[in-house]
């Protein structure tokens, strides 16, 4: 929904004077009233039918101090305590991976908004260091993150708006932070040696969330990083760029598959091929058959991976 102002001038009508509109005071009044109670439906209609004849602008500036209020409301507010509960319908703070497959497997495409100015929401870097693993198969095990390298004691921050869900020992995490997110997202921030947040506590951008470290089956010191949606293992790097400390969009494209999601920016996903890899090893990264890959780019199986080489990896 756009603000009316917005559809009829380009602009927010800032006029709600009906002194200078001549209109009847009491019909100003009542209009107010009774727009004031309108539902997200019913105000769709009156939209609707303000656009179908010219009206006068304080009708206009009035629908549109509303619609404002309304989503101002609407994105903070809600009935739940809990960030995305629209999607969850639970909050647990003792386990790291409560959710159930059943909690996704109608999904099909979803897009998540990752910034929204109007509560703050943008994207800080966890850590800048360099990324010293990459999501995907490693030795023959799901890597369900990345790894940065940092030394004990390195500050580690939330990456965006959310509540901490879980700061506690979970096994080969460690000491690990969950933070869930407005948009649904879950942030993973593991193998620390010291928390500086209490679970149910809100975060913004850049928070500090803990300490740096090794704890948990860890070798050496380094921040396992993992974005979860309903679960699910994302591949951070989809979405986020760790050699600029950026995000790659405002906007996050979630296609289910049978094995979880595939994250990529809206219009395709790409793979950029790096060393090491091989075409089974970046099909299963995304959760797409060989087959696929192959098909989506007009190329053999045995086709010769270049590093540095762009492929299509889904629609």
């Amino acid at each position: 929904m756009a603000f009316v102002g917005t559809l009829f001038s380009g602009k927010f009508l800032e006029s709600s004077s009906f002194e200078n509109q001549k209109l009847d005071p009491a019909t100003y009044l009542d209009f107010k009233v009774k727009i004031a109670s309108l539902d997200e439906d019913a105000l769709v209609l009156l939209i609707d039918s303000l656009l179908e004849k010219p009206s006068n602008s304080v009708y206009l500036a009035l629908v549109n101090d509303r619609v404002k209020k309304y989503y101002l409301s609407h994105e903070i507010e809600s009935a739940s305590p809990y960030p995305a509960d629209e999607f969850y319908h639970s909050w647990n703070n003792t386990q790291s991976h409560p959710y159930k497959d059943k909690l996704s497997k109608e999904d099909s495409v979803l897009f998540l908004y990752l910034t929204n100015n109007n509560t703050n929401c943008g994207y800080k870097a966890p850590f800048k260091g360099r990324v010293t693993s990459r999501f995907g198969w490693r030795n023959g095990k799901m890597h369900n993150g990345i790894d940065i390298g940092l030394l004990v004691g390195d500050t580690v921050r939330s990456a965006f708006q959310g509540k901490v869900r879980l700061a506690r020992w979970q096994g080969g995490y460690g000491r690990v932070v969950i933070v869930r997110h407005f948009n649904g997202l879950e942030t993973i921030y593991a193998h620390l040696s010291k928390f500086m947040v209490k679970e149910g506590e809100m975060v913004d951008p850049g928070t500090v969330l803990g300490k740096g470290g090794q704890s948990g089956a860890s070798r050496g010191s380094h921040l396992h990083l993992e974005t979860r949606f309903k679960g699910k293992p994302i591949n951070p790097e989809s979405f986020i760029d760790f050699e600029n400390h950026q995000l790659k969009g405002d906007t996050l494209m979630l296609k289910r598959t049978k094995h979880g999601f595939i994250g990529y920016q809206p219009g395709g996903a790409y793979h950029k091929v790096r060393r090491g890899d091989y075409m089974y090893k970046i099909a299963s990264e995304y959760g797409v058959r060989v087959q696929d890959i192959c098909d989506l780019n007009g190329i053999r199986r045995n086709h010769f991976l270049v590093v540095g080489e762009e492929l299509k990896v889904s629609n």
